[in-house]
């Protein structure tokens, strides 16, 4: 791990000292935030359409970050869906380092069905 190896780089002909020590060890850090978020999200083709969702459940994590981005209170969201751990940080660091593909679905934009012209001469003339 970073612990285990001497992050120092000395080259004494040109007097240059780099100590990259604090850097992998922030970045050994948000890598086990990561892999805890990862632990907590799966995400499989034939569930709720292959959307994220937290492990054993069919809770898609939008869902979990929309209510929160509502203002509901996070211990009422945990008790509505019985979530046992933080949704709200393994929900935002999975939406960011596995952002959904595509272009994004406006709500809203979605135009209404066409009316069904009807096969049958009108009556009214």
């Amino acid at each position: 791990m970073a612990k285990d190896i001497d992050w120092m780089i000395v080259d004494p002909r040109i007097g240059l000292q780099l100590d990259f020590t604090a850097i992998v060890s922030e970045a050994f850090a948000r890598a086990k935030v990561v892999d805890t978020a990862d632990e907590l999200i799966t995400k499989i083709d034939g569930v709720m359409g292959g959307k994220p969702c937290f492990k054993g459940t069919r809770l898609p994590i939008e869902t979990v970050l929309s209510s929160l981005e509502k203002g509901i209170p996070e211990d009422r969201v945990l008790d509505e869906y019985s979530l046992t751990s933080d949704p709200r940080t393994a929900a935002q660091v999975h939406a960011q380092v596995h952002p959904q593909r595509g272009r994004p679905v406006r709500l809203g934009s979605a135009k209404p069905p066409a009316q069904r012209r009807s096969s049958f001469p009108s009556t009214n003339a």
